[in-house]
């Protein structure tokens, strides 16, 4: 039986008016609106139990922004590796425009993030490279639990380094503004506890959804 060394928790970071649009936000520096930061202060309410665990982040403002919410004023320690990656060309433009100029391109995108991707764009070897660092530098922690906050496409690539998975399936997991996924840290091969967890969310959730983990 595998023994649990740390629990890790994945979190991505709430709207933007970005997400609201529909746009390809990547390393580009948008700060979370109005309702992404209910978003995050729904996330903090059912993080209750883990208030005192470290909390890394991306530097960028929505992920930083999300991340000193649920830290509850604890100091927050942003990882440069973990800003989410650069689209290149794509980076601010509409899905619906590039879907009217280039369907091909964009449904390859859907299917191959990581590799099947638009010109410019951060290379997966470069990707996988920072957010592997980052992982080495949260786990050096002696605490048990690891809050970290990020983006859609580096939660999948945690995903990919932390679980060994197929980077070229990862991006058929879905991550959702302000879900949690968790992962059992284990003295052997890693298990994935959870994915995309947002009952916290839901309109009709009260701000006291147990959180079992």
């Amino acid at each position: 039986m595998l023994t649990v060394k740390k629990k890790m928790l994945l979190i991505r970071h709430g709207k933007t008016d970005w997400n609201v649009d529909v746009r390809f936000q990547g390393s580009t520096d948008i700060p979370l609106n109005d309702y992404g930061y209910q978003q995050a202060f729904k996330t903090a309410a059912r993080l209750k139990s883990w208030q005192g665990a470290p909390v890394y982040s991306s530097p960028l403002k929505r992920a930083m922004q999300t991340a000193e919410v649920i830290s509850a004023g604890a100091p927050v320690i942003p990882l440069d590796g973990l800003t989410e990656i650069n689209f290149g060309d794509w980076e601010g433009a509409l899905v619906s425009d590039i879907r009217k100029k280039d369907k091909v391109a964009l449904d390859a995108w859907h299917r191959d993030g990581f590799f099947s991707i638009p010109e410019n764009a951060e290379p997966w070897g470069q990707v996988y490279g920072r957010v592997s660092a980052s992982v080495k530098v949260c786990l050096q922690r002696e605490e048990e639990r690891i809050i970290v906050v990020a983006h859609g496409g580096i939660i999948r690539a945690l995903m990919v380094d932390l679980l060994q998975l197929d980077p070229r399936s990862a991006w058929r997991l879905a991550v959702y503004n302000c879900s949690i996924s968790a992962i059992d840290i284990c003295s052997g091969v890693n298990n994935l506890v959870f994915l995309n967890d947002t009952l916290h969310l839901n309109k009709e959730s009260e701000d006291n959804v147990p959180f079992y983990y």
